[in-house]
């Protein structure tokens, strides 16, 4: 059965916050998703955990690695491989968000075809929830050129703060490089760039994800 968006969430030793990040995504008032879980060898009790919503009828995959595959991207890959959705969401297993998220992102990418990529503002927050500092953005809802978004926002920093924020067209996987998968940090980086030259971006000035930053 197909679906709208794939969330895929990937997890190493993130017990402590797992509950939370797989809770966020249930109660989006968007439903028209499925869930995909990967594991790679965590040795606290993300199992426990990921083994107490195996039945529920929105995880379509849970994925257990036998060996750590030292790399979140590569997971990510993992999860891509066995997504149905049009559209993937990282949703990172220490970041949690707004019931609103999906329906915030999918309303704006309706709005264009020519969308490969949404992404909203984010609170980055400490291991105990407490925000640190938040990202921001001039306009409610804008779209901009992919070249020209690279030219402004990713050339020399990166304006998409963290994956958990952004939905994206998984049509386009097609056509982005492995190099990212090489990466064990800024992998996503490079990923974004290859993406968003491939037409163009939706940002919601809205703050709908939470993020841990260490």
């Amino acid at each position: 059965m197909s679906c709208k968006v794939s969330v895929i969430i990937p997890n190493c030793d993130h017990g402590s916050f797992l509950n939370q990040r797989i809770q966020s995504v249930l109660k989006q008032t968007f439903q028209d998703f499925e869930i995909i879980i990967l594991d790679d060898c965590s040795t606290d009790n993300s199992k426990e955990i990921i083994e107490h919503y195996r039945e529920h009828s929105k995880i379509t995959s849970i994925i257990y690695n036998e060996k750590n595959s030292g790399s979140a991207f590569k997971q990510w890959e993992k999860g891509i491989s066995v997504a149905r959705g049009e559209w993937i969401w990282i949703a990172e297993s220490d970041d949690w968000c707004e019931a609103s998220f999906l329906d915030t992102i999918m309303d704006g990418l309706s709005e264009n075809d020519q969308c490969v990529l949404g992404y909203c503002q984010s609170f980055a927050v400490g291991d105990d929830g407490v925000i640190l500092w938040q990202t921001g953005a001039r306009q409610l809802l804008a779209y901009h050129d992919g070249q020209e978004f690279i030219n402004n926002r990713l050339l020399y920093v990166c304006d998409i703060v963290n994956a958990s924020s952004v939905v994206w067209k998984k049509s386009e996987f097609q056509y982005i490089g492995k190099k990212y998968t090489n990466f064990k940090a800024c992998g996503d980086w490079l990923f974004w760039i290859e993406l968003v030259r491939r037409g163009q971006i939706m940002v919601s000035g809205k703050m709908l994800n939470y993020f841990r930053k260490y």
